[in-house]
């Protein structure tokens, strides 16, 4: 069943473009909304991955067969929108992007409908900011010896060391010593604390470890 949705869109912004391109406010209102629709629809890009300009999506509009169909454009702007394109939720998102997409259509005639920004300044900030706020608290004194012994703690059997067709996973890492002397140890050295690990003279090559200081590469010299 089609999702049936009220958009009201700038009444202002349809008469200016629909003057600007000689053509009517429903016209412009249909093509805002293949534009907005064609950002989300992925296979089903009415555009057929085409990217004109709006005033090229204009004059293209009718041999286009976009699966909505849309009322004239009403007193105030309204117009009503049936489509089985998106879903609801997506649907319900509609009229602030198309007034966004006519707004910057209308300040930049000349940019690609794929350019055309559709995120409200509210938006913009919850994608850049808030969904990629993933700071965690760093305790900044402890050392590669204290990460490693707690990420022994926390899965022991997970692999810590690799050496060429050598594994060792936490619990070799930490538990195991080698003759005399433990596998790991923890000395003070100006600033930060040093870490030396014990490997067999074959083992001269590069490993890796998954728990170094942030900011460190994961891959230094044995």
């Amino acid at each position: 069943m089609p999702v049936q949705v009220s958009l009201t869109l700038p009444a202002n912004r349809l008469c200016t473009l629909a003057d600007r391109h000689r053509t009517s406010p429903s016209a412009v209102a249909r093509a805002v909304v293949v534009l907005v629709l064609s950002r989300w629809a992925g296979e089903d890009n009415p555009l057929g991955g085409a990217d004109p300009t709006f005033g090229e999506l204009l004059g293209h509009l009718d041999a286009l067969d976009p699966p909505f169909t849309l009322s004239d454009v009403e007193t105030g702007g309204r117009v009503e929108l049936a489509t089985n394109l998106v879903d609801a939720t997506t649907a319900s998102r509609l009229p602030e992007h198309c007034a966004i997409a006519l707004e910057n259509v209308a300040r930049e005639p000349a940019q690609r409908v794929g350019q055309v920004d559709l995120l409200s300044p509210q938006e913009r900030e919850r994608i850049l900011q808030e969904f990629n706020d993933t700071a965690a608290p760093f305790a900044d004194k402890v050392g590669v010896y204290d990460l490693v012994q707690a990420n022994a703690a926390r899965g022991p059997d997970a692999v810590a060391v690799e050496c060429g067709d050598v594994a060792l996973t936490y619990r070799e890492l930490t538990g195991q010593a080698l003759p005399g002397r433990p596998r790991f140890s923890s000395t003070k050295a100006g600033p930060w604390p040093r870490t030396r690990m014990w490997c067999p003279s074959s083992a001269r090559r590069t490993w890796r470890a998954s728990c170094t200081r942030p900011g460190r590469p994961a891959s230094t010299r044995a």
